[in-house]
This record gives structure tokens, C-alpha cells and sequence, in this order.
């Protein structure tokens, strides 16, 4: 069973998500259930957190930060949910930063193996090629 459940409205769910979904995550005990409306034109706040308590899912608290984002805090996660510039983030308040996304993160781990490779292992692949073209 999830601990969180992170769901994106959409307009033929977006009823469901705050009412029956709602209602049916508190039944299984799932700890906290998220929901984002994209568009923003569904529900207010975009951004709604519930947390379990007892058997029945409160609201928590959403609040605005210094950059403007709307967010909400997942104690289950350790992360706070953050909407910014029509986009939702992940911010991780132990090191003050977001976290990476896919791309970002590719990017970043193509970057430090170039670095760790180093120009010996560039020249080898270039030899290499040249063999195979041969």
C-alpha cells in the first residue's frame, strides 16, 4: 500500500480526486494524498495536500514562499511540494534546493562521466572507431 499519492487533475477527474479517490485512500491508510490542478482552473488552491489522521484525510496547511511558489510540506516524503511559473517542483529543505529533474539529472551524470573518462579514454574510443570503420 502507498504511503503518498500524488494525483493530477485532470477535468474528467478532477471531481473524483477530491471527493471519491479521496475517500478510498483514507480507507486503505495511505498517509498523504496530493492533489495538483495543473491548469488552475479546476480547484483553489492548485496545490492541496491531505494528511491522514485517524481514519479521516485533513487539509494541510499550503503556504506561499519567498520565490512566489504555493507549496505544501510531505512529512511521508521529506520534501516539500512546491507549484512555481505554472510548473510543480520538489524542494528539499534539508539543503535548500530543488530537486533535479529528469533531464537535469542526465545531463549531470553525462557531464561527470566525460569527467571521470578523461582524454585518455577519449582517444581510445576515437581508435576504436577507426578500427571498426576500417
Amino acid at each position: 500500500m502507498p504511503a503518498f499519492v500524488l494525483a493530477v487533475d485532470s477535468e474528467g477527474t478532477y471531481k473524483k480526486d477530491l471527493s471519491s479517490k479521496k475517500s478510498a485512500y483514507e480507507r486503505m491508510g495511505v498517509r498523504e494524498y496530493c492533489v495538483f490542478d495543473p491548469k488552475g482552473d479546476m480547484h483553489w488552491p492548485r496545490l492541496q495536500l491531505f494528511r491522514l489522521e485517524g481514519e479521516i484525510c485533513q487539509p494541510a496547511n499550503s503556504q506561499g514562499e519567498p520565490d512566489g511558489s504555493l507549496a505544501v510540506m510531505s512529512e511521508t516524503l521529506g520534501l516539500q511540494l512546491r507549484f512555481l511559473d505554472d510548473r510543480s517542483r520538489l524542494w528539499n529543505p534539508v539543503n535548500q534546493e530543488y530537486l533535479l529533474e529528469h533531464h537535469e539529472e542526465c545531463a549531470g551524470r553525462i557531464a561527470a562521466e566525460q569527467r571521470i573518462r578523461g582524454p585518455e579514454s577519449e582517444v581510445a574510443d576515437l581508435k576504436e572507431r577507426l578500427r571498426r570503420q576500417r
